[in-house]
């Protein structure tokens, strides 16, 4: 049976706080952020507790492919060939 350590509901809160005010941040950015803090943390048991709680970092959005220029003119892409799938056998107009 594991110990449950005192200050592990702290920790734990600490956590879960960074994690749903800093957006995008992993297992290993929140162990730095409680070290720069002053908490003497070891990254394992960041990353035990991020697991227990089922916590998981967001998704990185891609970026969109833009048709427009930077003078606000817009692109239209044209097959060279008939029949064209692939984006590397697009030309521009």
């Amino acid at each position: 049976m594991p110990v449950k350590r005192d200050d592990e509901d702290e920790v734990r809160a600490i956590i879960i706080y960074l994690v749903a005010n800093f957006g995008q941040v992993g297992y290993r950015m929140v162990t730095d952020a409680m070290k720069g803090m002053g908490i003497e943390i070891n990254h394992k048991r960041v990353y035990r507790i991020w697991r227990q709680e089922g916590l998981k970092r967001p998704a990185k959005q891609t970026k969109k492919a833009r048709i427009t220029l930077n003078d606000g003119s817009c692109v239209r892409l044209r097959a060279e060939h008939k029949n064209c799938q692939q984006r590397s056998e697009l030309t521009p107009l």
